[in-house]
């Protein structure tokens, strides 16, 4: 009985703690639930129209928001960089009291802001008077910074980490682009170095080279220049007026780049080096001359054989529909018939010599080997290079893709040394020779499985 009665003494204890918790307690805020820090202003982004920026040492910045772009408006006049300048709204916006140290007039020495480092003033549209936001000295741990409004003596503390993106300089401030074009509207480039002028036009979906020689340009390597272009920043501002080029090579450049989109165009022009290996360089529709990286103006410096395709063929084994291989001994001839029903696969037919089917494997192979033959360097003149017409190898004819597109590859060869060309283009590759027979080999185990 004794027993019985104690543990129905605990079930009551526990269903009156129960029931205390759940009427009482569960209003309460967690313990760990802490007090959200006090927002520093009421406004948005946007609603920011002009921002002073003094970072101290006469780096005092003033932009302005005119038809949503920023603007720098003194100590020069130039486009703004948007993500610094709209970084610095931003944060204004969203800005945080993390702790309030004083309430009253207090000596300001102590916390940096009789001198503040940092001087952040903002103007809203719908306002006439700017703010004032100061910023002082790290706290003692380094996690904070003391900072008060220009219009009040209270000293309160925020986050630490947001004094980098106050502490901005003109330059830093500025729009640092270095050649400012469209890149979807290209449709010409043009590099001049002395006497040395590559010329490319875009054909479709593909870059050609025009001069100083006809070809094919490799994809990749031209849209990667056009994309440094397009990405790269000035390293520095060394004059606003364009009245003193020669002091910086520019007054005849050393490289000229020229970028066409239909009637428009953009131009940059390169000249001497800098002390620390930059160079000088110039948009030719600004005034101001800056500087740039050296490793951009190395990508100008290529030759017309650099920028050439190395693939000798655009077609791929699942494209081709027709492949012609014509040798001294005679042609082979290879058309893809498609099947007449989804069950059935696509099938490979010899037409010339002779009507035969041949093996998808085998045919799959044959064009693999001769879908990747790609040049490894060129010869500009093939008469120098001791190429005539008996030293022809094979012609080598491609059809492929819904449109029946056609390519044609001359492959000759000259003592050990294999070249090759796509269609009538200047010159020659120098093609791998031991590729070039891996392809011969399997045209000729294609055959011997007819046999």
């Amino acid at each position: 009985m004794r027993g019985l009665r104690s543990t129905l003494v605990l079930l009551v204890v526990a269903l009156g703690l129960g029931g205390y918790i759940f009427f009482f307690e569960r209003h309460r805020p967690p313990a760990s639930e802490s007090e959200p820090n006090e927002q520093l202003f009421d406004f948005e982004a946007d609603d920011v129209a002009e921002l002073r920026v003094d970072a101290g040492e006469d780096a005092v910045t003033e932009l302005r928001r005119t038809d949503g772009a920023w603007q720098v408006v003194a100590p020069v006049q130039a486009a703004a960089d948007d993500s610094a300048t709209s970084s610095i709204a931003s944060t204004l916006a969203s800005l945080e009291v993390q702790r309030i140290v004083e309430e009253g007039p207090v000596d300001l020495e102590p916390f940096g802001l009789a001198e503040p480092a940092l001087d952040v003033g903002f103007t809203l549209a719908d306002a006439d008077a700017p703010r004032r936001l100061l910023i002082g000295d790290q706290t003692p741990t380094g996690g904070d910074r003391y900072a008060k409004l220009g219009d009040s003596d209270r000293v309160f503390l925020i986050a630490g980490y947001l004094n980098s993106t106050f502490d901005k300089s003109t330059f830093d401030l500025r729009d640092k682009t270095v050649l400012d074009f469209e890149r979807g509207d290209l449709d010409g480039l043009e590099i001049a170095a002395g006497d040395r002028v590559i010329r490319f036009v875009q054909d479709g979906d593909d870059w050609q080279i025009v001069e100083p020689l006809a070809a094919g340009a490799d994809f990749s390597t031209v849209e990667g220049l056009i994309g440094s272009l397009s990405n790269g920043r000035m390293r520095s501002v060394e004059s606003e007026s364009a009245d003193a080029l020669e002091s910086f090579g520019l007054a005849e450049p050393a490289i000229s780049v020229v970028l066409g989109a239909g009637s428009a165009s953009a131009t940059l022009h390169v000249g001497d080096e800098t002390e620390d290996g930059a160079r000088y360089a110039r948009d030719a529709s600004r005034p101001l001359v800056f500087t740039i990286d050296a490793s951009l103006v190395t990508s100008l410096e290529r030759e017309a054989a650099e920028y050439r395709r190395k693939g000798l063929f655009a077609f791929r084994s699942f494209s081709a529909t027709r492949l012609e291989v014509e040798r001294p001994d005679g042609t082979v001839v290879f058309e893809k018939v498609e099947a007449e029903t989804e069950e059935e696969e696509d099938a490979w037919h010899r037409t010339e010599p002779g009507s035969a089917e041949v093996p998808r494997a085998d045919m799959d192979n044959l064009l693999s080997q001769v879908s990747v033959l790609r040049a490894e360097s060129f010869v500009a003149s093939r008469a120098d290079a001791g190429l005539g017409p008996e030293q022809v190898a094979a012609t080598i004819r491609a059809r492929f893709g819904e449109d029946g597109t056609e390519e044609q590859v001359t492959v000759w060869r000259s003592g050990e040394d294999t070249y090759a060309v796509r269609g009538d283009e200047s010159g020659a590759g120098h093609i791998d020779s031991q590729a070039f027979d891996a392809a011969l080999d399997a045209l000729e185990a294609l055959q011997d499985s007819q046999m």
